[in-house]
């Protein structure tokens, strides 16, 4: 049996704060539907690799009342892979929560009530439970988890769930002691951004979103390719059609026009596959006699007419102080440590008293937060009092 686990589609987000009068109409059209074509991508792979079923675990839609477009997008996608005999079931989240169902949907697509329900089918004469809920309010304060049953009777049963990992959250919270309590085959987890397995053996996975949508959700970005000939292997598959990256530079001693032609040079030797949306972190000595705004205009101007060569576009350039210069130092240590700190797990059990103040348990409900907290650190080990985005 193989299946697909996906979750956050976010279909028609807004990408506000980036998309700016100097960009590209080209670019900015394939921006704008990234998130249409990212889950194109999933279903077409979904037909060529001939699955049984897809999980969308919640946020399909970026907004509880979304527009036709994205509604005729999603129903049309459905009867693709109804005509091709392969299952959907899917679930509504904390933004696209609903009183109702919020489109018609062929035969072959299960949506997931408001209370916990356990569907069953057969696949190869075996028996697969799939369980899970929606929301129909922005907020889950009680414990959805414990309304799931426990594994019984069945040959595979499969939990999705849209919430977050913690003891109190405004997003249906839960530990991992209570998934595993249910005695699950597989945990398809929705609402954190950001690819992670909670667990090993059974497989508990957040499949992250299938297309970035700043530069928060940096990398490749996909879904889960779930074998259950191969010890329920979780693969991982890239649909994003724009990449979030930044690169650090050394501009030392180095004029304007020199920095530019540097910048450029230095993305034409990546030859990115897809096209990348670029942050250029710039560390230099004489940091006042150099202006970003200007250089971002000089340099946007320069790959305005070749971007597509180049598959990348730069949005913003930092500049920084060389000295007490981490990121030129230290990186390659950070890089090796930052996974192990900075992840869900680790801050929910370090600062776990401090999530019963409704302030702190919000402010981390956020997907951002984890990333921001990242960057704080950086910032300061780097010896930086920079303020962080918004």
């Amino acid at each position: 049996m193989k299946f697909i686990h996906t979750a956050d589609l976010h279909l028609e987000s807004p990408f506000r704060g980036i998309l700016g009068d100097n960009f590209p109409s080209n670019l900015k059209k394939m921006i704008l539907n990234s998130t249409f074509n990212a889950f194109t991508n999933l279903v077409n792979d979904a037909i060529s690799k001939k699955v049984d079923f897809i999980l969308i675990v919640g946020d399909i839609f970026d907004i509880e009342n979304p527009t036709p477009k994205a509604k005729l997008f999603l129903q049309e996608k459905f009867q693709q892979l109804n005509e091709a005999n392969i299952s959907v079931f899917m679930s509504y989240g904390n933004h696209d929560y609903h009183a109702n169902d919020l489109g018609i949907y062929p035969k072959n697509v299960y949506v997931f009530p408001e209370q916990v329900t356990n569907k069953i089918i057969n696949i190869d004469n075996k028996t697969i439970g799939i369980c899970g809920f929606s929301y129909t309010n922005k907020w889950i304060s009680e414990k959805k988890i414990n309304e799931y049953p426990i594994k019984k009777n069945i040959d595979y049963q499969i939990g999705t769930f849209h919430g977050e990992q913690g003891n109190e959250s405004n997003y249906a919270s839960f530990m991992i002691d209570d998934l595993l309590a249910k005695h699950y085959d597989y945990w398809a987890l929705g609402h954190i951004h950001k690819r992670q397995q909670l667990n090993v053996e059974p497989p508990v996975w957040y499949s992250g979103n299938i297309q970035g949508r700043h530069k928060n959700e940096n990398g490749d970005k996909g879904y889960l390719l779930v074998d259950t000939d191969n010890d329920s292997k979780a693969n991982f598959i890239s649909t994003s059609v724009i990449d979030w990256n930044s690169m650090d530079l050394k501009v030392d001693d180095l004029s304007e026009l020199q920095i530019k032609n540097l910048i450029i040079d230095t993305i034409s030797k990546q030859q990115f596959s897809k096209t990348n949306l670029l942050e250029i972190n710039l560390y230099c000595n004489q940091i006042d006699e150099i202006s970003s705004d200007d250089l971002l205009e000089i340099v946007q101007d320069a790959i305005y007419s070749i971007y597509t060569d180049l598959n990348a576009w730069v949005y913003n350039i930092n500049l920084k102080s060389i000295q007490n210069s981490f990121n030129l130092i230290g990186d390659k240590y950070w890089k090796l440590t930052e996974s192990k700190v900075f992840n869900n797990e680790n801050i929910l059990n370090t600062a776990d008293s401090l999530f019963k103040y409704p302030f702190i348990n919000d402010h981390f409900s956020k997907n951002e937060s984890i990333e921001d907290l990242n960057q704080s650190a950086k910032n300061i080990l780097m010896g930086e009092n920079m303020k962080g985005d918004e």
